[in-house]
């Protein structure tokens, strides 16, 4: 009877080191498993922010460039008023002098 309880103690000791032994390799496989799903998750917040990054590059490029060419639009307007301001003041302008250059050699 002593010999049947001792080999049922030594059975559950190796039984019990077994489950250790188990529980530490599924412990590491998981472990493992979770490392690797992070590097995943990791991998994937990275190209996520860098296509999150990428757009607002393009967007905030192609604002640049709508507003750069809506102020050169502007500009080349602003140039041709100014233009035909002068233009329309041209005449005037050569009438005005040529009376002074007139008056003045009269007047000489």
């Amino acid at each position: 009877m002593f010999v049947n309880e001792l080999a049922q103690i030594k059975e559950s000791e190796d039984k019990a080191d077994q489950l250790k032994a188990k529980a530490k390799t599924d412990s590491r496989k998981i472990l493992e498993d979770a490392n690797n799903k992070a590097d995943e998750i990791v991998t994937q917040a990275e190209n996520l922010a860098k296509a999150d990054f990428d757009s607002l590059i393009k967007m905030g490029q192609e604002l640049s460039n709508t507003q750069y060419d809506e102020y050169i639009e502007q500009t080349k307007i602003q140039c041709k008023q100014m233009i035909d301001n002068a233009k329309s003041k041209q005449e005037s302008v050569v009438e005005m002098i040529a009376e002074r250059i007139v008056s003045s050699s009269v007047n000489s």
